[in-house]
């Protein structure tokens, strides 16, 4: 898939930012080391693409960043509503900490066995809202 320049442009800024916001939050991490984050990711598989080909890339997407960090802490799941939006998915992907959140974003943009990944995930479906969340183990 050949990109035009406007996409290319794209593509390198989001990588940018990731990499520009996960070196801010890694150095205010300290605070917050000790309570995983949760990424939630909201999406829709693309035309022709079955849920056991976007679980299979995310199977990839965990085994890749777990090996990029060193963390086997990391823990990715592909969750479907029961009752009703049943057309969109979720991505809730859970980090230890904030900490290993920021290196895997920096590992991420960085490596080009995640670029070819991404292309993937990106053929897979289409994720147009986020969020990163922090929790409080209270028991």
């Amino acid at each position: 898939m050949q990109l035009d320049n406007n996409q290319e442009k794209g593509t390198i800024m989001k990588r940018v930012m990731a990499v520009t916001i996960a070196s801010l939050l890694l150095g205010v991490s300290g605070i917050a080391a000790a309570n995983p984050v949760t990424m939630v990711w909201t999406c829709t598989l693309n035309d022709g693409v079955t849920a056991e080909q976007s679980q299979a890339a995310g199977k990839k997407w965990v085994a890749l960043v777990r090996k990029m960090v060193g963390n086997d802490e990391i823990t990715s799941s592909w969750v479907t509503a029961v009752v009703g939006e049943t057309e969109h998915f979720m991505w809730v992907d859970t980090y230890p900490s904030l900490e290993v959140w920021a290196a895997v974003q920096t590992a991420w943009a960085d490596s080009e066995e995640a670029a070819a990944l991404e292309e993937v995930l990106e053929a897979n479906e289409t994720c147009p809202k986020n969020r990163l969340y922090r929790s409080v183990v209270v028991d």
